[in-house]
């Protein structure tokens, strides 16, 4: 893997960050009393860490309040007297479900088990007093937590709750390799690619002292700067020393970096649209219907209908709707049916959310950036 840029200076930049960053920012919902529940709580906050795989932190960290609210309490003695055919069917009724929807009610099972079995009840004496090996351990034997899940809840629990490990091995701790990970360490001219293997490794050689530590950094300029479409580089704590790799210029309003920065990496758009972005195109409809029609805000009307509530209200041309339709649909395509777009058919999406950003510029309302 090539790597460009002063590394030195872009970990200290989201060093400095992260310690801006305020705890109650790293499990961000849209319900305020669901955040201070999952903090206060150790038996909240281990069902939404366990259940934190390919889900936004906006419902993760929301559902262990609205399970509270549907089963009047959040007891794990409780928890664990219901079957598992119990469990599915109250995640079913779940406004904010997980993206492993089938596999919960065995995790939360489990968990509920360990808590109760060996620690009395009190998810707690999952962490204090004990090494963090053995943390990591008693996580990876509940279902469908692997080491990346467990890692990461290791690092959670010192943020939530203050602790600090002193056994932990944090030159082994990398950083999650997800998608704001990725995108913002290619950018930054760190990582050449969002494989796993490239972003962890660029991790390794920005903080080799503790990889994971970037984790909190990397995941919040991703998702309140660097979108995957329009990033919002004025402001993002990092744009000092980014490389801007397959960044247009032009359409941040800030001058081209220098060209040794960008030389060990390609610039140019990658030819296909990944579903990643395809699912940012998507959540920036949401979050424009918001706008749109804030009583709606929250329900679990499908995109699809609110968009047609809205164009039969006329608050969105007919044009433009047929235009947001084909960008839903070719999202629900790509991620459904595993579709391999060609790259005209990617040029084509672009456009058409090209001329979506111009109507919402001209008479509708500001489209928020992709994320």
């Amino acid at each position: 893997m090539q790597l460009a840029g002063d590394h030195l200076a872009i970990a200290q930049a989201l060093l400095a960050f992260g310690r801006t960053i305020p705890v109650e920012k790293l499990f961000p919902t849209d319900v305020p009393e669901a955040a201070s529940f999952v903090l206060s709580d150790p038996f909240a906050f281990t069902l939404a860490a366990c259940l934190n795989r390919q889900t936004p932190a906006e419902t993760i960290w929301a559902i262990p309040y609205e399970l509270r609210e549907r089963l009047g309490h959040l007891d794990p003695w409780r928890v664990r007297t219901l079957a598992i055919d119990d469990l599915a069917r109250e995640f079913a009724q779940l406004r904010r479900k997980p993206r492993f929807v089938n596999d919960a009610p065995r995790t939360i099972a489990e968990l509920t088990t360990i808590v109760c079995d060996e620690y009395g009840g009190d998810a707690s004496r999952l962490w204090v007093g004990r090494r963090a090996a053995d943390v990591r351990h008693s996580f990876l034997r509940i279902h469908g937590v692997g080491d990346g899940i467990a890692s990461l809840i290791v690092l959670l629990i010192e943020k939530a709750f203050g602790l600090r490990f002193p056994d932990l091995d944090r030159p082994r701790m990398d950083i999650k390799p997800d998608r704001h990970a990725g995108r913002v360490l290619c950018r930054l001219g760190v990582s050449s690619s969002q494989e796993v293997r490239d972003v962890v490794a660029a991790g390794r050689v920005l903080h080799p002292y503790f990889p994971g530590e970037l984790d909190a950094p990397l995941w919040l300029v991703g998702r309140e700067y660097c979108h995957s479409e329009l990033p919002r580089c004025v402001g993002c704590p990092v744009t000092a020393v980014c490389a801007r790799v397959g960044v247009a210029s032009q359409s941040i309003g800030l001058p081209a970096p220098s060209a040794e920065r960008t030389s060990a990496i390609p610039t140019a758009e990658p030819p296909t649209l990944s579903v990643e972005r395809l699912g940012g195109m998507r959540r920036s409809l949401h979050r424009l219907f918001d706008q749109l029609d804030p009583d709606s805000v929250g329900s679990r009307e499908s995109i699809s209908a609110r968009l047609s509530r809205l164009r039969d209200r006329r608050r969105i041309p007919r044009d433009i709707a047929a235009l947001m339709r084909s960008v839903i649909e070719t999202r629900n395509t790509a991620e459904y049916e595993t579709l391999v777009m060609l790259p005209s058919q990617s040029r084509a999406v672009r456009a058409t959310w090209q001329a979506i950003d111009e109507w919402t510029r001209g008479e509708g309302p500001r489209l928020d950036s992709v994320e």
